[in-house]
């Protein structure tokens, strides 16, 4: 056996050439990512995109002084290669820390269903471009391959460490600022609500360059999220049953966190298109026509729905548990599936509650930026709840519902309404002349909604247990109406704190608690908060909870028994949602002298 593996042969200059010719092609198959935006026609290789990646391969091929020891060094970039072609070609955009959360919080059978039907042959092809990479750094070393002139490799190496300087320069201030952090800093001062350097996150969606970015971003997320988790460990809400209640019987509460949801455009509130056809034709669903959520962002309303974060409150993360927590101190076994992300400034302040639950799962590989799956995905989870026969249960689903891109939202058989924005490549929020689709689909979105929740409804009805379903959304939505140049949320008008929200109860559960419906009914045109979904949920629960807020006070009132008096529903800047004025045909809200705080 020779002294050396492989065996060194004479310099062949055919042999040779070959060799060279596999280093370059095997420097390609590791950029291909890359270039599947440019066959898309979307934005990508013209971009930083590739040039930071042919810039982070060039130093992987050329710091060794010998090429086969650079192109060993690619082997793992080589097998991710064609999982992370097969992502942008399904989601149109670079995996990212959302995908490394997913897969953290998925076994195998779970994470290879969301590649269902291609798992072979992005597999096959993940062994090729390892076997690619192996046969290469073969030749390679048998070859005697280096760099000549010396110089050439030097030039590369200059080259593409000088792209990486401006990179390197934000990531050692972004550190420098994290090591100012205390372990004990505020909540708000977390890594979690820090906002990435623009240069950092545009290198981060390269590849394979930026794959050592997205592992840092997702354990830097990783760390903040169990540090804050730290903090509130000893948090209490010394929950307990209300007066003597009937507890033999089973317990399933659901709360559906919706998703830019307007009441406007539900049928079931009198809208004249028939979005929900479903519900509508049901005699059972209460929906409460007059909720309004004091933010118009995901992550500042979301804690508000779910915890007893005041309205008022403008730091993204709160010093309290949320509902989950409340529910687990009461025995409950409590679950938590989301079609959104468990990573990032838009998701960290929810992820933190969906951690308190004894089981999460993040069923979506895609965030609201990318079409993904669909909200429907929810209900197999839903029904293996219904399933386990459990005493006593809670779940959340947190849903897209009907966040732009509306098209993105439902499947084709929902395709009622058109045109829309279906198919549609230059699809943009803020173009008037899209107004039609976008309202289009828009309603499409609702329609499937509509299904969903009908679809989860009938999944409780049939299992005969006493049950709710409470569903609220986090904000509303302008869509350029009667004239307004005004597109998404955020804006501060009208539509953006008008939600939709409904409470369904079973059979069961009405004939535990008679007069649960009525009360709610009593409700239906009430001046109502998303902030009262917290209490409301535990009442329908038979629970409360013993220990008043940060601020020495219990939350608002639950709403089936004590409506939130008018004048009282604070919104984002301070304002009195009922006593402002209305500005305009865009309804923006401005403040009087009695509105403001």
């Amino acid at each position: 056996m020779p002294r050396t593996w492989p065996p060194r042969h004479p310099a062949r200059p055919g042999t040779n050439r070959l060799a060279w010719a596999l280093v370059v092609l095997c420097a390609v198959w590791c950029l291909s990512p890359e270039f599947i935006f440019l066959w898309r026609r979307a934005p990508g290789p013209l971009g930083p995109g590739l040039a930071w990646g042919a810039a982070g391969l060039a130093l992987a091929l050329c710091l060794p002084a010998r090429p086969w020891h650079g192109v060993l060094a690619l082997l793992p970039v080589a097998l991710l290669a064609p999982w992370e072609a097969w992502y942008i070609l399904q989601y149109g955009r670079s995996s990212d820390a959302h995908v490394l959360g997913i897969l953290s919080e998925t076994d195998w059978s779970e994470a290879s269903a969301f590649a269902a039907g291609w798992v072979g042959s992005v597999a096959a092809l993940s062994l090729l471009g390892a076997s690619l990479c192996l046969g290469t750094a073969w030749l390679a070393r048998a070859c005697e391959l280096a760099w000549r002139p010396m110089r050439l490799r030097w030039w590369l190496v200059a080259g593409a460490g000088a792209a990486f300087v401006p990179a390197l320069l934000a990531a050692w201030t972004e550190a420098s600022q994290a090591a100012d952090l205390t372990p004990w800093a505020p909540l708000e001062d977390l890594a979690l609500a820090r906002t990435p350097d623009p240069l950092l996150a545009d290198l981060a969606q390269s590849y394979p360059s930026g794959v050592p970015l997205r592992i840092a971003h997702y354990l830097d997320h990783v760390a903040a999220l169990r540090d804050t988790a730290a903090r509130l460990s000893t948090f209490r809400f010394d929950t307990r049953p209300l007066t003597a209640r009937p507890t033999e019987k089973r317990q399933l509460h659901v709360v559906v966190i919706g998703e830019t949801g307007r009441p406007d455009r539900w049928q079931l509130n009198g809208y004249g298109r028939p979005t929900t056809p479903r519900l509508a034709a049901r005699g059972d669903v209460i929906s409460f026509r007059n909720m309004v959520s004091p933010w118009g962002w995901t992550r500042m309303s979301v804690p508000v729905i779910l915890s007893r974060k005041p309205a008022s409150d403008r730091n993204p993360y709160f010093g309290e548990r949320s509902l989950v927590s409340a529910f687990r101190e009461a025995g409950y076994r409590t679950y938590w599936y989301s079609t959104q992300s468990p990573l990032g400034g838009h998701d960290s302040s929810i992820a933190l509650m969906a951690r308190e639950a004894h089981e999460s799962r993040f069923v979506n590989a895609a965030d609201y930026k990318s079409a993904g799956v669909h909200d429907d995905a929810l209900l197999p989870w839903l029904e293996a709840v219904i399933a386990r026969d459990e005493p006593k249960q809670l779940v959340v689903l947190h849903t897209l519902g009907s966040h732009y891109n509306y098209s993105h939202r439902y499947p084709p058989r929902f395709e009622h309404f058109t045109p829309s924005l279906s198919g549609r490549t230059d699809a943009q929020l803020h173009d008037p002349a899209q107004a039609l689709e976008m309202g289009n689909a828009y309603d499409n979105s609702v329609l499937f909604t509509d299904h969903v929740l009908a679809e989860a409804i009938d999944r409780l009805e049939r299992s005969g247990v006493a049950a709710t379903l409470f569903y609220v959304a986090d904000h509303g939505e302008n869509l350029f109406d009667d004239g307004c140049a005004m597109a998404g949320h955020g804006r501060h008008t009208e539509r953006d704190f008008r939600v939709a929200s409904l409470l369904w109860l079973s059979e069961s559960y009405r004939a535990q608690e008679p007069a649960a419906a009525e009360a709610a009914r009593r409700q239906v045109d009430a001046p109502l908060s998303t902030s009262q979904v917290f209490p409301t949920v535990l009442h329908l629960a038979g629970l409360t909870v013993g220990r008043p807020d940060a601020r020495g006070a219990h939350a608002p009132g639950e709403l089936l028994h004590h409506a939130m008096p008018p004048g009282t529903r604070w919104v984002q800047n301070g304002l009195d949602f009922d006593l402002s004025t209305k500005e305009g045909v865009c309804r923006v809200l401005r403040s009087t002298a009695a509105s403001r705080r």
